[in-house]
């Protein structure tokens, strides 16, 4: 059975999902006593399936707690438009980043494996704004550690 302590946190998802602002904003509020990381383990099983390339897990039973964001893919076509819009991407790089939205169905298919030997909590972004996303997430690392 897995302990409930965890020193560590990995965001994990999709682009477009909140991971980075989430991140930034957990580090300030647990005044960045606990490492919080953008990407991991799920992440690299999710790209080396993609582009063929190996994966080891080597994070098993290590004090992590995962956190996979995801979203309505509707909202996250929305939310990578619009960062495009406002950082002036080119059209090929945009057209790159909405096609990774596709990747998030291979995130939730980890769900269950994951389950099994990490610490895992998942919440959909899709109607939360960032405060919104940082009390749920907080209120949810609360629950689970108790």
């Amino acid at each position: 059975m897995k302990n409930r302590n965890f020193t560590n946190i990995i965001l994990e998802g999709t682009d477009g999902v909140g991971k980075s602002t989430l991140q930034h904003a957990l580090l300030e509020h647990y005044k960045y006593r606990i490492p919080v990381y953008d990407r991991g383990e799920m992440s690299n099983m999710v790209y080396a399936k993609k582009y063929n390339r190996p994966f080891s897990a080597m994070q098993r039973h290590l004090p992590i707690l995962y956190i996979l964001l995801t979203c309505d893919e509707t909202e996250l076509r929305y939310r990578i438009t619009k960062r495009s819009g406002e950082e002036n991407w080119d059209p090929i790089s945009t057209e790159k980043e909405l096609e990774k939205i596709k990747d998030q169905s291979e995130f939730i298919k980890l769900v269950p494996y994951f389950a099994k030997d990490y610490h895992l909590l998942t919440l959909d972004t899709t109607h939360l704004n960032e405060e919104e996303t940082l009390n749920c997430v907080v209120k949810m690392i609360e629950e689970y550690s108790t």
